[in-house]
């Protein structure tokens, strides 16, 4: 399998209902699916984002970031990775 060399993401790349992983993942444990720290954006703005994510507490505003601070915080695009599990079904 060739190495992936992930490139840097740009304001472009940003879509929602994509979901994104952290450049410092937190697993959850090595049986579960996804991390802690995915994010799912549900609402994109042209200076701001507002994502999904399993540390987001139930029933509460979901939380909103600066493009530029989420662009910090992203690693990579999990459905464009090829080392990522695909759900069919």
């Amino acid at each position: 399998m060739p190495i992936v060399i992930p490139r840097t993401l740009t304001d472009s790349d940003l879509v929602v209902g994509h979901v994104f992983r952290a450049k410092v993942p937190a697993h959850l444990s090595a049986n579960s699916f996804g991390d802690l720290t995915d994010r799912l954006i549900v609402n994109l703005t042209l200076t701001h984002v507002q994502y999904d994510a399993r540390q987001a507490p139930f029933g509460e505003f979901l939380p909103e970031i600066t493009i530029a601070e989420f662009l910090e915080w992203a690693s990579y695009e999990i459905q464009n990775h090829p080392r990522e599990f695909k759900v069919v079904g």
